[in-house]
């Protein structure tokens, strides 16, 4: 196992430290013709002639002296240039200048921060369920959820979803931005709440490592986090729907 870390480990800083590759060039010499020209993520030199469009998107387009581009030019984040002598008929579109491209180094380094901070949302998670995994309304909740399990899930999707189209819509504006960031706190007390039901049926602390390393993996554990999420807030709705009717229901009679 460690040979294949140290093995990964080499791998990875030979690719950091590697030079990019250059992107290969499209020319078109003097003399040829071509129909279109269509690229992405390439730089075009055009020496010759284009009887159709010419589409360069994340590149630049550079026209020397006998180039022809008979029907217009379209460049999306990149430079259009020309040489004295070059031609083109049709429409010039030009988008933007040119994208940056971030380095290995940067994107090792963004990559890592989103690694990090997920980390920190998983344990911050596993904490507040730990929490609320010893308080005797997460029982009554779970109780709940379990009368009616399907109505239950269905009901927190609904609910999800509602609160994800209003998370959306608020941080349009920046005074709803704060509601945002607010709707998103509560998503992830539900999540918290969602683990809790499970960490009380589970006593064993093999299985609790086990289920706080599932929810650690990418993808499997955000899907693990968004089941635990839609069952607590349908646990919740029908526990504070329950709670509302006891209230409401009117007292016996005294003999």
């Amino acid at each position: 196992m460690r040979r294949v870390l140290a093995t990964l480990a080499a791998g990875t800083a030979i690719c950091l430290w590697a030079p990019a590759s250059a992107a290969a060039d499209t020319i078109v010499p003097a003399g040829q013709k071509v129909v279109e020209i269509t690229t992405f993520g390439q730089d075009v030199t055009l020496n010759g002639a284009s009887a159709g469009s010419v589409i360069v998107i994340d590149g630049d387009l550079r026209i020397g002296p006998h180039g022809r581009a008979a029907d217009g030019v379209t460049v999306i984040g990149g430079e259009v240039m020309t040489t004295p002598g070059a031609t083109i008929h049709g429409d010039v579109l030009q988008v933007g200048g040119r994208i940056p491209h971030p380095t290995a180094w940067v994107l090792a380094a963004a990559a890592g921060a989103l690694i990090a901070a997920r980390l920190l949302g998983v344990w911050l998670i596993v904490r507040l369920a730990s929490i609320f995994e010893s308080w005797g309304t997460t029982t009554k909740m779970l109780a709940a959820s379990r009368r009616r399990p399907l109505r239950s899930t269905l009901v927190g999707a609904l609910v999800a979803a509602g609160m994800l189209a209003a998370g959306l819509l608020l941080a349009l504006s920046v005074v709803g931005l704060l509601f945002a960031v607010a709707l998103g706190g509560v998503l992830l007390l539900a999540a918290a709440l969602g683990v809790a039901f499970v960490l009380q049926a589970v006593h064993d602390v093999r299985h609790r490592n086990t289920i706080t390393l599932a929810l650690a993996i990418p993808l499997v554990g955000d899907a693990l986090l968004a089941i635990a999420t839609l069952v607590a807030l349908g646990a919740a709705f029908h526990y504070l729907v329950d709670e509302r009717t006891a209230a409401a229901a009117p007292l016996p009679a005294e003999p």
